[in-house]
């Protein structure tokens, strides 16, 4: 099964361009490098003084709660 779920992996980055701010899935792209972005991003912000609003979303549990037949 994991060959199966290889090649069809492949084949969905291969159409799907994700965001470069992207870190959930992707190879080689982690928390810290997600901690790093958001720090930049609001540093950014702080010395142009704009503002900024930031949400983190924590999904991990949001499928068995979430109706199947609305899903998929």
């Amino acid at each position: 099964m994991k060959i199966f779920e290889h090649v069809i992996d492949r084949r969905i980055r291969e159409i799907v361009q994700l965001s470069p701010n992207q870190c959930g899935f992707v190879p080689g792209c982690g928390t810290t490098d997600a901690i790093h972005a958001a720090r930049l991003l609001i540093e950014e912000h702080r010395e142009k003084e704009k503002p900024l609003h930031i949400a983190f979303l924590d999904l991990e549990k949001a499928f068995g709660r979430i109706p199947h037949e609305v899903i998929l």
